[in-house]
């Protein structure tokens, strides 16, 4: 039997006559600003938008919406910041700038356009939860051709400092590269987000939904110009997306009162082999991260207890900082266990566009762990592809 939402797009396909979708990628050529002519007005009103997903990615794409004229945005979402579920990445996340994306790639023009903004963050707006931090990036001969980190691409990419390798070079580790990066406390950040989307009228609700057209019919009126799936993990499935290419991603995590020296991150080392692992400070007194490796096509919602006596002893190992008076683990004041799944797709971050009937339906999701680090640049694609065709019905482009 169908569900209601999967009886209601079947009925609303055979009144329409419509039996396919037209699917463009946006990329940094084809979403570019739109200028409007000389002598133009202002852009009519009442264009309603509704963003699904109230992570880092959809409660951006909200953000920018709402800073553009004649838009009403909805963030309709299942999980809000301040909730705490296995389903609801952001507020788990490490959050912060590093060399995930290949060079000349979609994704490594969003870093670059995201970074500016939080640089301004960090710099003007500490009320956000954001920082700079110095990092260091360690690996072992056997990872330097298939881990993504081109640490010195990306400071130049990012216009950060780069210093060479340093000089006292941990055993079993071939290359070191340090450099500055941002650090974002992700409870403080998403709730600086929400704050900023009040302020400019954005509405949020509680939904969950079965199928992606009952995003369209939960609204009392028939004015909706685009929906933005944000939905993440969710995109897997979601009706009328169904995207079985998205695959949960875990990481676990301890988190301490300890401070870090600064942010290191390693492709593996004497205590934990293959395991990569990571400390960092968060901002605003969000503690230090001792984060392990990640594990491709688990949801498992349960702290491995052994996993995070290894996460610890490589921790001590990466920043002896951290071990106060040689006590070791006994000597990590523990917060927290946290466990973090993100949405991870192979085939490449969906940043891409179709019609929904008389409605333009905008996918932003499968970011993994790069969801902050991708979260303006990929949320400008969207939201200029919106602008740009405020005046183009959906229903003319099948």
């Amino acid at each position: 039997m169908l569900s209601r939402g999967r009886r209601i797009y079947k009925v609303q396909k055979e009144l329409l006559g419509y039996n396919h979708r037209k699917s463009v990628v946006l990329s940094a050529e084809n979403v570019s600003p739109r200028t409007p002519p000389d002598g133009a007005g202002p852009a009519s009103p009442n264009k309603h938008v509704v963003v699904v997903g109230a992570g880092v990615i959809g409660l951006t794409t909200a953000l920018l919406l709402s800073e553009l004229p004649g838009y009403s945005v909805i963030v309709m979402a299942k999980h809000m910041p301040g909730d705490i579920d296995i389903e609801y990445a952001s507020p788990m996340a490490g959050a912060c700038f590093m060399p995930f994306s290949a060079p000349g790639t979609d994704n490594a023009s969003w870093d670059g356009s995201s970074w500016y903004q939080f640089k301004n963050l960090a710099l003007n707006h500490p009320e956000a939860g954001v920082s700079f931090q110095e990092a260091e990036v360690r690996l072992r001969e056997e990872d330097l051709n298939h881990l993504p980190h081109k640490c010195a691409e990306y400071s130049l990419l990012m216009s950060s400092s780069y210093a060479p390798p340093c000089t006292k070079i941990p055993p079993g580790i071939v290359q070191t590269t340090t450099f500055k990066t941002l650090v974002i406390n992700p409870s403080v950040y998403l709730a600086w987000l929400v704050a900023r989307c009040i302020e400019r009228g954005v509405v949020f609700q509680r939904k969950k939904f079965e199928h992606i057209i009952e995003v369209k019919l939960s609204l009392p009126h028939d004015s909706v110009f685009a929906i933005v799936n944000c939905t993440g993990l969710g995109a897997a499935s979601l009706g009328g997306v169904d995207d079985l290419n998205v695959i949960p991603t875990l990481q676990q995590f301890v988190v301490v009162s300890n401070e870090a020296s600064k942010l290191i991150f390693t492709s593996g080392s004497s205590k934990t082999g293959d395991e990569m692992c990571s400390v960092m400070n968060r901002p605003a007194g969000g503690g230090t991260i001792l984060a392990g490796p990640w594990h491709l096509s688990h949801w498992y919602p349960q702290v491995d207890p052994n996993a995070a006596i290894r996460i610890m002893e490589q921790a001590l190992e990466l920043d002896p900082s951290l071990n106060v008076d040689g006590k070791g683990i006994g000597g990590l004041n523990i917060m927290s266990h946290e466990i973090g799944i993100t949405a991870s797709r192979p085939l490449g971050t969906r940043v891409q566009m179709e019609t929904l009937f008389d409605t333009w339906l905008i996918h932003n999701y499968g970011h993994g762990a790069a969801g902050f680090q991708n979260s303006f640049g990929a949320a400008s694609a969207c939201v200029n592809f919106i602008n740009n065709n405020r005046d183009i019905d959906p229903l003319t482009q099948v």
